[in-house]
């Protein structure tokens, strides 16, 4: 269980019944209900890429993207200011986890690399372990920085800590994220413009209200299983 887990505010899933009453009946209430609950991304999705362009500031930009999003997941509003204000609160709580994460994502990166290249029997084993361990990392930082802004104490390691949690009692929830990350990125590969105008801030808020649907399953364990 997610002992260490303290969320920030209490009320972070009261909305779901009332969602749940509002579900669409039909496909054409499915796309109408879709469109009207992008539209406020595209404004935080915009923000994110202006902030993003110098380049340095990539980290920054995307911590005021995840707390934009969960503040839309908590209060079912947020605009281009709040990712503007989460890029001043946490730009360098956001660099360090980026350096953190990503960099030990490159070593994975390099590793699987090397081994792919070597001309030992051996290396087939230490690939796939390297495919592997890569494979967790990736699943369980979609989830750490949402964790680590919902957390009262900004450790790093202890949401990362939370996000193998996570990982290890719901993998599946996290193989489907990955996957919907994926599609979307390849989507969004195949019409570029889309990284402009929404692709992130969905990826984001897939990674964000999952891991806020997950929590609650852990922490009321009695309820049915939640899905992505």
């Amino acid at each position: 269980m997610l002992e260490e887990f303290q969320p920030k505010t209490e009320p972070i899933f009261d909305r779901d019944e009332e969602a749940h009453l509002r579900q669409p009946r039909n496909l054409k209430e499915k796309f109408v209900n879709f469109y009207y609950n992008a539209v406020p991304y595209f404004t935080l999705n915009l923000v994110w890429c202006a902030l993003s362009l110098p380049v340095v500031t990539i980290f920054p930009a995307l911590g005021g993207l995840y707390y934009a999003v969960l503040q839309m997941s908590q209060d079912g509003s947020a605009d281009g200011g709040t990712v503007w204000e989460g890029f001043k609160k946490f730009g360098w709580l956001s660099l360090r986890w980026g350096v953190l994460v990503y960099g030990l994502g490159a070593v994975l990166v390099l590793n699987i690399w090397f081994y792919f290249n070597l001309d030992q029997a051996w290396a087939i084993f230490a690939l796939s372990g390297a495919v592997v361990f890569l494979l967790i990392w990736i699943a369980i930082n979609q989830f750490s920085f949402p964790i680590l802004l919902l957390q009262e104490e900004k450790k790093i390691i202890l949401a990362i800590r939370n996000g193998f949690i996570i990982v290890m009692r719901k993998p599946l929830v996290a193989l489907k994220v990955i996957a919907l990350s994926l599609l979307i990125s390849a989507v969004s590969i195949l019409l570029p413009p889309l990284w402009i105008f929404i692709s992130m801030a969905w990826i984001i808020n897939i990674r964000t209200r999952t891991a806020i649907k997950v929590i609650k399953t852990l922490q009321t364990p009695d309820e049915p299983k939640d899905t992505v």
